[in-house]
C-alpha cells in the first residue's frame, strides 16, 4: 500500500493546522479574474489489471476533456490527485506501468484521447483544437467511503495565505492555486467494474 502513497504535502499540512486553528481558507473569485480552461470530466471507473502475469492490481481511471477559450495559446501542465476518505493523497501515473496505460486506452476506444504525458504541451484556442485525455491512478485501497479527484493547471488564479506552521509554530505565506474538485460516492466495498461508472456527487472549484 505504502508505494501508492504520497506524503501529505507540506502546503496541505500547513493549511490543515490552519483551519483546525480557526483559520478560514480563501475562496474562488465568484467571476473568474485570471485565465480558465473549460474542463469537462467524463465518467470515473474503477478497474482490475495485471500490471505483471498473475499479479491484477485495481486502477481508477476519468477521462476528461479540455477547450482553450481564454483567447490566447497557454501551455497545458495538468495535475491530477486522488484522495480517499482515509486521506491518502495518490498523483495520477505514479506508480501506473505503462503497459496498463495502454491497457485502458485501448478501453477506451477513442484514437484522440492521450495519456497524461502526451497530452502536455501548448492548447491552441478554440473547440477545433480541444483535447481529449485520461489519468490513471491506482487504488491504495478497496474500503473507502469517497474518492475525490482534484485537477490544477486548469486556472490561473492564486491567492496567498498565512498559516501557522504545524511543526515549527511560525507564521508563513504560503500559495494556493484554484483547482477543479470531483467528489464521488464509494460508500463500503469497491466494485472493480468499467461498466459501473462512478456517482458524481459534487463538482466545484477550491483554493487548494
Amino acid at each position: 500500500m505504502t508505494q501508492y502513497v504520497l506524503r501529505p504535502f507540506a502546503l496541505l499540512a500547513v493549511v490543515i493546522a490552519a483551519l483546525a486553528m480557526g483559520a478560514l481558507a480563501p475562496e474562488p473569485d465568484p467571476i473568474p479574474t485570471r485565465w480558465q480552461l473549460d474542463l469537462r470530466p467524463n465518467e470515473f471507473r474503477l478497474i482490475s489489471v495485471d500490471s505483471n502475469p498473475g499479479e491484477p492490481r485495481a486502477y481508477a481511471f476519468l477521462t476528461y476533456r479540455v477547450t482553450n477559450n481564454t483567447g490566447q495559446d497557454l501551455p497545458f501542465v495538468p495535475a491530477f490527485d486522488l484522495a480517499t476518505g482515509e486521506g491518502v493523497i495518490v498523483r495520477s501515473g505514479q506508480n501506473v506501468p505503462a503497459s496498463v496505460t495502454a491497457r485502458i486506452v485501448t478501453l477506451l476506444d477513442n484514437e484522440f484521447i492521450q495519456d497524461q504525458i502526451g497530452i502536455l504541451g501548448t492548447l491552441q484556442q478554440g473547440p477545433e483544437n480541444a483535447k481529449d485525455g485520461v489519468v490513471i491512478w491506482p487504488l491504495p485501497d478497496l474500503l473507502t467511503d469517497r474518492l475525490t479527484v482534484y485537477a490544477a493547471g486548469f486556472s490561473g488564479e492564486s491567492k496567498p495565505v498565512i498559516v501557522t506552521d504545524a511543526v515549527t509554530g511560525e507564521r508563513v505565506r504560503k500559495t494556493l492555486r484554484k483547482v477543479r474538485t470531483l467528489r464521488y460516492a464509494t460508500p463500503g466495498n469497491l466494485v472493480l467494474d468499467t461498466s459501473r461508472p462512478i456517482e458524481l456527487l459534487t463538482d466545484e472549484w477550491v483554493m487548494r
